[in-house]
């Protein structure tokens, strides 16, 4: 792939009483690979909800950091989670869910789980990962946005108030979805509401926790909101995702040229690694239909 980049020079004529003006045009040639895969998914223990044994595992494949468009799915793998105590479970892919899914999978406590990939000959593996227990949202709410000079912007946005429990240190990822869709996006600006360590909030309630407040709901709409107890690593994937981000990449499937390595293996070529993410985690979760407000 070329990128032609037109560059205008001021050209100072020697013996001469003007100015005149050049182009140049350079040609730099911007290094391009075959595109990667991309896999998305946590699976979660999701105690006493009814979609409990639901489970998705989204897989895309790369594409160049300037080509500006959505990255296409990825639908003819072979996706399937392993348990350390020797059950299979096969996800199927489902256009409704843009993601290859499953009924069948109530993640339990203490039990490790780890995924494998068979895509275009290769196969992707994990190790074994497990739910460990978190914090627990009390309510849900929606309230009139905050706004100040330089943002008059008005609307409803979605709060919790939510309780960390002091006896271990957890790390969370938090999802906020509009009428079944995830509205979050991974960028820097919600960084700290989107992922968190309970480093200065241990055992604590934080009260009004907003995922986003440029995310405008309506009366009517449903509002979710899933706070994922997750382990240390993936915690340390999504905040340096983050931090990439913010200095100009890409995101997750529209990496720059030096992505954030996945926590996935590919184990038959090494030197074809994916991207993304693949873990466990403890779901506290709360539904809301917006009300009016008064």
């Amino acid at each position: 792939m070329k990128l032609t980049l037109k560059i205008q020079l001021l050209c100072v004529l020697a013996f001469t009483l003007g100015l005149s003006a050049c182009q140049d045009v350079i040609t730099v040639a911007v290094p391009s690979e075959p595109p990667r895969l991309v896999i998305e998914g946590i699976i979660e223990r999701k105690a006493g909800e009814r979609d409990s044994a639901f489970q998705r595992i989204k897989l895309t494949q790369s594409i160049s950091f300037f080509a500006g468009a959505r990255p296409p799915l990825v639908r003819d793998a072979d996706v399937t989670v392993l348990s350390s105590d020797g059950q299979e479970t096969r996800f199927v892919f489902s256009e409704r869910d843009s993601a290859f899914v499953t009924t069948s999978l109530s993640v339990r406590e203490g039990v490790g789980y780890r995924v494998r990939i068979r895509y275009e000959g290769d196969i992707y593996e994990t190790a074994f990962d497990s739910a460990r227990r978190g914090g627990t949202i009390d309510s849900i709410y929606a309230r009139q946005r905050r706004t100040n000079a330089f943002d008059t912007t008005r609307g409803l946005t979605i709060a919790v108030d939510f309780t960390d429990p002091r006896e271990t240190r957890n790390f969370y990822f938090i999802n906020l979805f509009r009428n079944g869709r995830n509205a979050l996006e991974i960028k820097p600006g919600n960084q700290f509401a989107t992922i968190r360590s309970d480093e200065f909030f241990n055992g604590q309630t934080l009260r009004g926790l907003e995922p986003e407040d440029d995310i405008i709901f309506q009366p009517g709409d449903t509002a979710l909101v899933k706070v994922i107890s997750i382990g240390e690593s993936l915690f340390e994937y999504l905040r340096a995702l983050f931090i990439q981000t913010g200095q100009g990449g890409g995101g997750t499937f529209n990496p720059p040229p030096a992505p954030v390595r996945s926590n996935v293996i590919n184990t038959t070529r090494r030197d074809r690694f994916p991207l993304g993410y693949f873990g466990v985690g403890s779901t506290s979760q709360r539904t809301l239909i917006v009300p009016r407000q008064p």
